[in-house]
């Protein structure tokens, strides 16, 4: 064999390597190479335009003590980025009717739930606590009121509405509109809300109002993994805490009270055709994210750089990035829609980095280097 005839097949080879079957790029060693110096089990991504996927990754492990490897198809807990999906199940209900963006906690909720609510707060909206601004105090850093939530039958159809109570009782309370205090408390009084308006499970409307729709088979709830143990390999990704894998159980997630604010999990595919519905909707084009609804959604009449369920970046009245970094503190996700790139980025690890900021910033170099690589012209 010839030495150029050698030549042309490891080109070959090399290029039906960096090709999925149905001819989208793969990145598999470039977030290999990130994935182990932040040192993550595994991790995932993907590059889209408005309608299909460019380019895929996947590399490592779905648990430190186990040998299977993470696949593109695999899920991962998406954490907050479920603000930005329940925002939009919100549009879609305000789009039919069902509920109106200045409705009220004492006009929607049970009397007997408003009841307890602080008066001062009686006319928190619902677009106030989407937008983080009803009074609620930074609850990210947990506390009581997060244990007690935890406690709620999950059989009682007001279990939200009664978490809603107990976060405005907690004290340190602003005046509502008066500034932006993100809490996933503000989600979960939305998802009571949204629950009371239509006689519905959030879950029962996220799976019918949005994944259906947007055909995002993947996506769930709680921790994605329901099976792992002696012997076992996991069927999904697990999460890991302190380089740990944390089994499927009540320890693997958040409470399920905290749903709305972030207990989603998907496949990076899934989670890029939600992000797609935006770019869609913010360059113009009708479909699943009406301009009705963009126009809310990725509003930011504070000026706080958070709109609906979404950091958002305007430039002369014209949304130039959606941006949303998520995690239950055992995975670590991100979804970015670049509008005037016409590009999505998304991507999840199933640990935190220990600089999840830096981590960050590196699979999103690699990730425009992949975009800018796909939009230059072929060599001559």
């Amino acid at each position: 064999m010839t030495a150029r005839l050698t030549g042309v097949l490891v080109a070959i080879a090399l290029a039906s390597r960096c090709l999925a079957q149905d001819g989208v790029h793969r990145f598999d060693d470039e977030l290999e190479r990130v994935r182990a110096q932040i040192d993550v089990p595994g991790a995932a991504a993907a590059v889209a335009d408005a309608d299909r996927l460019l380019a895929v990754a996947a590399c490592g492990l779905r648990s430190r003590q186990a040998g299977a490897r993470v696949t593109f198809d695999d899920r991962f807990h998406v954490g907050s980025l479920t603000k930005a999906m329940t925002a939009t199940v919100a549009a879609v209900l305000v789009e039919r009717g069902k509920i109106a963006w200045d409705d009220t906690l004492a006009q929607v909720l049970d009397a007997s739930i408003v009841a307890q609510l602080p008066e001062t707060h009686h006319a928190v909206t619902l677009a106030q606590l989407l937008e983080h601004r009803s009074g609620l105090p930074d609850d990210r850093a947990g506390g009581p009121s997060l244990l007690r939530m935890s406690m709620i039958d999950a059989a009682d159809p007001l279990w939200r509405a009664r978490a809603t109570v107990m976060a405005f009782a907690q004290g340190s309370l602003a005046d509502p509109g008066a500034d932006m205090r993100y809490a996933n408390a503000n989600y979960i009084a939305a998802g009571a809300m949204l629950e009371a308006a239509t006689d519905q499970p959030w879950e029962h409307l996220m799976r019918t109002l949005l994944f259906e729709p947007l055909r995002m088979d993947s996506a769930g709830f709680g921790p994605p993994a329901r099976s792992f143990g002696p012997g076992a390999e996991p069927d999904q990704p697990l999460g890991h805490r302190n380089g740990y894998p944390v089994p499927p159980g009540p320890f693997a997630d958040n409470p399920a009270v905290l749903g709305p604010a972030g207990t989603v999990h998907c496949g990076m595919a899934d989670l890029a055709r939600f992000a797609q519905a935006h770019l869609k909707a913010a360059l113009g084009a009708e479909g699943f994210v009406t301009a009705e609804m963009a126009e809310r959604l990725h509003a930011d009449p504070n000026a706080d750089g958070y709109a609906l369920g979404w950091g958002v970046r305007r430039a002369g009245g014209d949304v130039e990035r959606l941006a949303h970094a998520g995690s239950n503190t055992m995975f670590y996700a991100m979804m970015i829609v670049d509008v005037p790139a016409e590009r999505v980025y998304v991507f999840a690890f199933n640990a935190v980095p220990e600089d999840a900021d830096e981590a960050t910033r590196q699979v999103r170099r690699v990730l425009a280097g992949v975009a800018s690589e796909l939009s230059a012209p072929p060599a001559p």
